[in-house]
């Protein structure tokens, strides 16, 4: 997948918001279509029909609850709906480039199930609160994902790294979640660098230059009645720069094969040489 096919996806997912919202099910399914997870080439095991049962469950009771928040006026402006759209195919796109950059034979089947059900919950329930404290709002949607998802007989473990691997998307991780997976090689069974994964699929978006922008404005008015300096400070030239140098971090195989790197690079000379100009 290069990165003007998710720009396509991301376009199309905006003119649906736009227009005819078709909902987080139909997303997950044409993600999953993607990834040629309707394919019966590889066998699946117990644990991926779990995942993707629970996948599939989820993402209608974030549409059903995140509708609702939409109806009577309290869907956040960022954290919406949209947000989980485009980071199930931001997941995708990386997925589908670390495969092409990996060695690792196609076993991963359910290491991959469990990276797109993490971006279904990862902001389930988010209201545009920012976080009081370290991982508030983080805890407050697994919380609330963890006895749905325990329906489903997930075991354990997986129960434990969703958990965790939400938690740590907490921005204020970022830094040090690239730094610890760094230090090992890439494997998508790495629980490390399936977090980085989830890391770099919620800010892909916000990072490109097509829709930083956008996204900043709409985080800006999520923050606008609570936290007027914070909303302001995001769409300044300043915001945009930390952003792209603190939060906006691309350390897998399949970051670099989609470009993010050099973008990202791009965006912050520009952005440096526009500060140093004013």
């Amino acid at each position: 997948m290069l990165i003007d096919e998710l720009k396509t996806a991301l376009d199309g997912l905006r003119s649906q918001w736009a227009g005819q919202w078709l909902g987080l099910t139909f997303v997950l399914s044409d993600c999953l279509a993607r990834l040629q997870h309707d394919s019966n080439q590889h066998p699946k095991r117990e644990r991926y029909h779990k995942l993707r049962r629970a996948a599939g469950d989820l993402a209608s009771r974030v549409e059903a609850v995140h509708a609702s928040m939409a109806h009577n006026g309290l869907e956040a402006a960022y954290h919406n709906r949209l947000h989980f759209a485009d980071t199930l195919w931001c997941m995708t796109a990386l997925l589908l480039a670390c495969r092409q950059a990996s060695v690792e034979p196609r076993l991963q089947d359910e290491q991959e199930m469990l990276a797109i059900l993490i971006m279904v919950v990862h902001d389930f329930h988010h209201d545009g609160r920012v976080n009081q404290h370290l991982m508030e709002m983080e805890n407050h949607s697994v919380s609330l994902a963890a006895p749905m998802l325990d329906q489903f007989g997930i075991g354990e473990d997986d129960l434990d790294c969703i958990k965790r691997l939400v938690q740590h998307t907490d921005p204020t991780t970022v830094a040090e979640n690239h730094r610890i997976a760094l230090q090992r090689p890439f494997s998508i069974g790495d629980q490390a660098w399936l977090q980085v994964l989830a890391n770099e699929s919620d800010i892909l978006a916000s990072s490109l230059p097509d829709y930083g922008e956008s996204l900043g404005e709409a985080l800006s008015r999520e923050w606008a009645e609570k936290h007027a300096d914070m909303a302001k400070s995001v769409t300044s030239p300043a915001g945009r720069l930390y952003f792209l140098e603190k939060v906006a971090i691309f350390s897998t195989p399949g970051s670099r094969r989609l470009g993010l790197h050099q973008l990202r690079e791009t965006q912050i000379e520009a952005l440096k040489q526009t500060l140093h100009n004013a």
